[in-house]
């Protein structure tokens, strides 16, 4: 099974991301989570040096 979140910024991904990996795990599936690059604040730091160069 593959899951996707999709939505605009601060409309609660994260927490139905959290929320659906503890009913995968806690129904005992395995659970991968991922991210996609981008969001996380090493990868805003690194677009914004792109940007100084």
């Amino acid at each position: 099974m593959f899951i996707t979140l999709e939505g605009i910024e601060g409309s609660g991904k994260t927490r139905q991301l959290d929320t659906v990996a503890r009913f995968v795990r806690g129904r005992g599936l395995d659970c991968i989570v991922t991210r996609e690059p981008g969001g996380t604040r090493l990868e805003i730091g690194r677009a914004s040096c792109r940007e100084r160069v």
